[in-house]
């Protein structure tokens, strides 16, 4: 139970600040709130990922709440999803398929520059 409660923290602070995203309202015909908040959200667990997996000695209930639940929580493929099938079904194919392409390519880098940034910059991790 106390792990669940870990989860729902770092979850609900990862919710709100995904929520806060769409209100920056970035003004493309893309969906760059979206956008944003995955690529920015695989930058976090990137670095929280490769720091807590080179410091064992921070406790479980971290890994938790910034993992699992900020992380998590910030982070939207079910948004992602929908917005793409509503390109799609507004006949945009190359918008809907450019949007695919750009969250999978730029997702996958930020995870690997947060891994980066926390070896590098902070002499954490497995990177």
């Amino acid at each position: 139970m106390k792990n669940a409660l870990f989860v729902f923290m770092g979850g609900g602070a990862g919710s709100i600040a995904r929520w806060a995203f769409t209100k920056v309202g970035f003004g493309f015909n893309f969906p760059m709130a979206t956008f944003a908040a995955n690529v920015l959200s695989c930058l976090l667990l990137g670095f929280f990922s490769s720091m807590l997996l080179a410091k064992t000695n921070l406790n479980a209930e971290l890994k938790l709440i910034l993992l699992t639940g900020f992380c998590g929580g910030f982070s939207t493929f079910s948004t992602f999803i929908s917005e793409t099938d509503q390109i799609l079904k507004s006949g945009n194919m190359l918008l809907a398929f450019g949007n695919i392409i750009l969250n999978i390519i730029f997702c996958m880098l930020a995870l690997y520059l947060g891994m980066w940034l926390s070896k590098h910059f902070f002499n954490y991790g497995i990177i």
